[in-house]
């Protein structure tokens, strides 16, 4: 009987001295027999440290066997009894003082996420190329290194060297990320339906926010551009990304916009995008008081929206202020919190008032 794997832990050393430590398991495929990485444990430039982890690899390969089959066929039965019932040393207490963060290693990731990732098939999402496959498995790549660990495309592939064992250079990175652009709709379209499939296809509320990505580019083009930065990088050229998700934050869809163009006219052009999906009758849009335009309350009317949307107080008019200024000087000093509703243009207005936020505020200008 031919055993179908075997575990051995490998140290690879890297140009700068350090060295990672992997457990590699042997499996055969077909006629051949293949190596596979089943665990990396870091990378580390202290001869100590490295083999303190390779010792510590050595007893997590027991446990992964004694997992996988607790008789080995072909194994002596005694001898690999002898081996988990190796005694085990004296605990010791270390106090939490004398500990030092030395690093981190993520687990669990592609066992959890890589069956996600072709469940819903987005291994299938580039066609049409001479190296379908090649470029689908750099995209799962990229992916789980994405929810792993989210940093620029030079240190992604830096980590995948350290802690993955995976060669997957930055201009690769690069050229998959041009074969999946050509696919974005229909990538966002899997999101979508995974979400409606989730949810028993019914979505009732919609969160709407939008933020800034920048570029380390002065130059701007026909979608980056200069504009008001979240990141307060103002010299740099950004885009403007729109998300709408659920309640609980499930993605629904996402658009990116020229990054000159102000956030609430992004409102308009995704409604129009998603009327025709899900029926704008049926959703509740909640978004923050950069939608509060005429133009946008306007449009959602129209098209039978429902919304919750934060009104901007310094944007209404004296009137109004002076209402909500009178109701809070009519309420007694004592309380905490209140609310009242005022009619603005046949639209609800929910006006509150909290100590507790009216404290924050003012810790916050002082």
């Amino acid at each position: 009987m031919v055993l179908n794997f075997f575990m051995f832990v490998r140290e690879i050393k890297k140009a700068n001295g350090s060295s990672t430590v992997v457990i590699v398991e042997s499996v055969r495929d077909g006629d051949k027999v293949r190596q596979k990485v089943v665990r990396a444990l870091g990378t580390h430039k202290d001869a100590r440290q490295i083999e303190i982890v390779k010792q510590a690899a050595r007893k997590l390969i027991i446990e992964l066997l004694d997992i996988a089959n607790p008789v080995l066929p072909g194994l002596d039965v005694a001898e690999f009894h002898k081996i988990k019932t190796r005694p085990k040393q004296e605990d010791t207490q270390i106090g939490v003082n004398e500990l030092e963060h030395a690093g981190s290693v993520s687990v669990g990731i592609q066992e959890i996420f890589s069956p996600m990732f072709e469940e819903f098939n987005f291994n299938k999402v580039i066609t049409g190329t001479n190296k379908d496959k090649e470029w689908s498995d750099n995209l799962e790549k990229l992916v789980l290194c994405r929810i792993e660990d989210p940093v620029s495309k030079l240190n992604t592939s830096e980590n995948l060297d350290a802690d993955h064992a995976t060669i997957l250079p930055v201009q690769k990175i690069y050229r998959t990320m041009d074969k999946v652009s050509v696919f974005e709709d229909q990538i966002k379209e899997k999101i979508r339906l995974s979400t409606l499939s989730t949810l028993d296809q019914k979505i009732n509320v919609m969160f709407y926010d939008v933020t800034t990505m920048y570029f380390e580019s002065f130059t701007p083009d026909d979608l980056r551009h200069q504009g008001f930065s979240k990141d307060c990088k103002f010299k740099e050229t950004q885009v403007v990304l729109a998300l709408a998700t659920t309640t609980d934050g499930l993605p629904i869809t996402y658009e990116l916009f020229p990054g000159n163009m102000s956030e609430g006219k992004t409102l308009i052009k995704v409604i129009e995008k998603m009327k025709d999906k899900y029926g704008p009758e049926q959703i509740m849009l909640v978004a923050d008081r950069a939608m509060f335009t005429e133009e946008n309350l306007l449009l959602m009317d129209v098209l039978g929206v429902e919304y919750i949307v934060a009104a901007k107080l310094k944007a209404l008019s004296k009137d109004f202020k002076d209402q909500i200024l009178n109701f809070k000087l009519n309420q007694r000093s004592e309380l905490q919190s209140w609310n009242t509703e005022l009619n603005l243009k046949e639209r609800r207005l929910i006006v509150s008032y909290s100590s507790e936020r009216k404290n924050k505020d003012e810790h916050d200008r002082n």
